[in-house]
């Protein structure tokens, strides 16, 4: 293949699985529940090794609306005096979207 006249090289996947490994990047899951949420969400991670994270919580047009650290798997996030929408709760750059009634 050619990009603007010159020879390109495309890599296959299992090219690519050599350069990253699964111990560099490893499957974070972050659940928020209950969702939809009232008053407040439980948020947990599962997946990480560290033992603290940090938590954003950013609505819809990219504002910071909340932000902290927390210790061990799981926290409580009180959403009772947001505006309803859609909000998306990050946890150490993992996201969750939730939306809040």
């Amino acid at each position: 293949a050619k990009m603007n006249g010159e020879p390109t090289y495309t890599c296959g996947q299992t090219d690519m699985e050599t350069l990253y490994s699964d111990t560099q990047k490893a499957k974070i899951i972050v659940r928020a529940y209950p969702n939809p949420v009232i008053d407040k969400t439980n948020v947990t991670i599962e997946g990480s090794k560290d033992n603290y994270h940090t938590l954003r919580v950013v609505n819809l047009m990219g504002v910071e609306v909340f932000n902290t650290t927390f210790e061990g798997n799981q926290t409580t996030v009180e959403m009772g005096d947001y505006l309803q929408g859609n909000y998306m709760i990050s946890v150490d750059g993992n996201s969750v979207k939730v939306i809040k009634k």
